[in-house]
């Protein structure tokens, strides 16, 4: 748990240098992780083009549950605006 958490400091503060768009995806019912930490990603990314998703009736594992689809959608969406052919 101890190298985890070293890992996860360091990833934290290197969240400044990315400068790529992002899209911050959460589930409202996450028993792991609590719906803030979606707040502090963006905030401390980058990116100047930066969103959030919030998925209203998911848990932790977002692509299994009852959102995937709104996920799926919005994921695809924010890339073909981006330009990327999926």
């Amino acid at each position: 748990l101890y190298e985890l958490k070293r890992m996860m400091d360091h990833l934290r503060d290197d969240l400044r240098y990315v400068k790529a768009p992002a899209l911050v995806c959460h589930g409202s019912k996450d028993s792991m992780v609590p719906p803030g930490n979606a707040d502090q990603i963006l905030a401390a990314l980058g990116s100047a083009l930066k969103h959030r998703l919030i998925l209203p009736r998911s848990n932790h594992v977002l692509p299994l549950d009852e959102d995937r689809e709104i996920l799926f959608a919005k994921v695809l969406r924010f890339a073909r605006s981006r330009g990327r052919r999926i």
